[in-house]
Order: C-alpha cells, then structure tokens, then sequence
C-alpha cells in the first residue's frame, strides 16, 4: 500500500514528518527502479556490435508484436506506480 494512502486510512496526519519521509522512501524507489531501466536501455543502444544489435533488434520486435509485453513496458515507462511497485519489491 502506499504511503499517503495507508495515512489516509489510518487517519494519520499525511503531512507529519513520518508520513513525509515514507513517501519520499517509497518515491526514491520508484525513481531507482525507473532510473534503471532507461540506464539499461541507453546501454544496450550505445551497443553497435553485431550480436548485441540483432538481439535488441529481436527483442524490440517481439515485444511491439507481443501486446501484453507491449503494455507492461508502456506502463512502466510512463510510472504505472503498480508495476515499479513489483518491480522494486523484486530488487529488495
């Protein structure tokens, strides 16, 4: 659950110090996990080598062909705050 919303529903004053820094913990997360994969994909088109080329080449064409990976990524990219949910819970 989020940070301002379990406050909210717990009847937490949401602008206390506590509530604030769990907040800005929970953000800091979503903007590593979010900062990591441009950082990924920057590298891999930085890549000019044959091998690393076609693979990315193979993977961004399965991936506009598969929709539901095509929607995931989208959601990711655009801070769907679910999906760097379970992908922060999957880096700790």
């Amino acid at each position: 659950m989020h940070a301002i919303a379990e406050g909210v529903m717990t009847g937490q004053d949401v602008g206390s110090y506590l509530m604030l820094a769990a907040y800005e913990n929970e953000k800091k997360l979503q903007n590593i996990a979010t900062i990591a994969g441009v950082d990924g994909i920057k590298r891999i088109y930085s890549m000019n080598l044959l091998p690393i080329a076609a693979l990315r080449n193979l993977g961004v064409l399965i991936s506009d062909n598969v929709p539901p990976l095509k929607r995931a990524y989208q959601r990711f990219a655009s801070g769907d705050s679910e999906m760097l949910d379970s992908v922060i819970q999957q880096m700790r």
